[in-house]
């Protein structure tokens, strides 16, 4: 019992510690960004409410919208090709 109280405590201090200096570091002025720092591959989920049109319809439906999926930018602001 003994151990896993320590073990607790220590991880206790340390989620303490990490959550304290990203704080501070999220303190100056705010950073700008280049289409040079997208670049990779990105995961992303949403969901919510939406209003849904048909083309031959002239009023919309409401309805709920979920995605989930991964997308890949090439750094220089364009999203890449998805591998096939």
């Amino acid at each position: 019992m003994t151990k896993i109280s320590s073990l607790l405590r220590t991880l206790v201090i340390i989620a303490i510690a990490v959550v304290s200096t990203s704080s501070a570091r999220g303190a100056g002025p705010p950073r700008s960004f280049s289409a040079a720092d997208l670049d990779g591959t990105y995961a992303f989920r949403t969901s919510g409410n939406s209003l849904f049109t048909s083309p031959d319809e002239v009023t919309s439906s409401p309805g709920f919208l979920a995605a989930v999926g991964v997308c890949m930018f090439d750094g220089v602001g364009r999203l890449k090709e998805p591998l096939r």
